[in-house]
C-alpha cells in the first residue's frame, strides 16, 4: 500500500516504477548520469523512496538504500528548479532520515549545492571524494599482469571480498552492476585469491568506473587500466577517494581531469566505517 504524508504544503508518497520518468526528468535537469536501470536498482534495493508534490504537481524525489542494519544511503535528492526554496528539499531529507532510522546511521555524498542543507540537519563530514572525467580517446595498451575479466563462476567471491572494505554487505548493488555491465568487471588475483576488483556501468553522459577496491594502490592502477581498455572510446567518470595523492596523480597521468568534489557525510556516530585505505573509487554518490 502506497504511503502518503502531508508536511505543510508538501505531500509525499512512496515512489514506484511509474515515477521513473519524473526521476529521469529531474536528474537530466541537474545534469546527472543515471539511466532508468539505476532508478530500477534503487527502487528494488529494499529501502523507502519518496516523491514530493506541491499543489498536486510532482516536484521532487529521494531514495534510500539500506545496507543490512549497519547504515543506509540517501541519494537522488532532487527538486524541480521551479519549486525550490519552498522547503521541499528539507522535507524530503527529513523523511529519508526517518526511513533510515530502522537500518542504522544515514550516510550520503553531498554536492556543493546540498552541503549546507545536510550540515544544518546534523550531518558531519567524513572525508572528501573527487570526481574525475576522461574524454573519449584511444587507449594505449598496457600490461595488466594478474588483472582479468571476472567470469560468472568467479563472481560469487567478489561481494565477500568487498564487504569489510565497504563496511557492510552490498551484494545486491554489486550483483545489479555486474549483471548490467559484466564487460567492465575486472579482478586482480594471486594464487586464486582476490586482491582487488572493479566494476563499471553505462550512464547517460559517461561510462562510470566504480567501485574500485584493492589491497594496494598498484593493484587499483592495474584494475582501472584493465577496464579502460574496454571503455576508453567513451567519456569515462571516476569518483575517487581524494586522500590518496598517488592514486589521483596516476588518474591524471592517464587522461582524467578534475571536475568537482563530493563530501561524504554521516548523521550520528558511524559504527561501521569500513576500510577506506582499501577503497579507491565509489560505486556512485547515490549508492556509496
Amino acid at each position: 500500500m502506497a504511503e502518503s504524508i502531508e508536511t505543510g504544503a508538501v505531500t509525499m508518497r512512496t515512489m514506484n516504477r511509474g515515477d521513473i520518468p519524473l526521476g529521469m526528468r529531474l536528474k537530466s535537469i541537474a545534469g546527472w548520469n543515471q539511466v532508468e536501470a539505476d532508478w530500477e536498482m534503487l527502487l528494488d534495493a529494499g529501502g523507502k523512496n519518496y516523491v514530493a508534490s506541491l499543489e498536486g504537481r510532482d516536484v521532487g524525489t529521494v531514495t534510500t538504500v539500506p545496507f543490512s542494519s549497519r547504515f543506509t544511503w540517501i541519494g537522488m535528492l532532487l527538486v524541480d528548479p521551479a519549486a525550490r526554496r519552498k522547503g521541499i528539499g528539507t522535507a524530503l531529507l527529513n523523511r529519508a532520515i526517518q526511513a533510515c532510522s530502522t537500518y542504522g546511521q544515514a550516510r550520503l555524498d553531498a554536492t556543493a549545492d546540498g552541503f549546507a542543507l545536510y550540515q544544518r540537519t546534523g550531518f558531519r563530514r567524513e572525508y572528501e571524494l573527487l570526481r574525475l572525467v576522461r574524454t573519449a580517446a584511444p587507449w594505449k595498451e598496457k600490461n595488466t599482469r594478474s588483472c582479468k575479466p571476472v567470469s560468472h563462476s568467479q563472481w560469487s567471491a567478489v561481494p565477500g571480498y568487498d564487504a569489510p572494505a565497504f563496511g557492510a554487505d552490498r551484494r545486491y548493488i554489486l550483483d545489479s552492476l555486474y549483471e548490467r555491465n559484466p564487460e567492465y568487471a575486472m579482478a586482480y588475483t594471486e594464487d586464486q585469491a582476490i586482491q582487488g576488483y572493479c566494476l563499471g556501468r553505462s550512464g547517460s553522459r559517461y561510462q562510470q568506473i566504480g567501485p574500485v577496491v584493492a589491497d594496494k594502490e598498484e593493484i587499483a592502477r592495474e584494475l582501472i587500466t584493465g577496464v579502460l581498455k574496454r571503455c576508453a572510446l567513451s567519456d569515462v567518470v571516476v569518483d575517487a577517494f581524494s586522500d590518496k595523492p598517488g592514486w589521483i596523480r596516476f588518474l591524471e597521468e592517464i587522461g582524467f581531469i578534475r571536475q568537482r568534489n563530493f563530501i561524504r557525510m554521516c548523521l550520528g556516530e558511524l559504527k561501521y566505517p569500513g576500510i577506506t585505505n582499501s577503497q579507491y573509487a565509489i560505486a556512485g554518490p547515490e549508492i556509496g
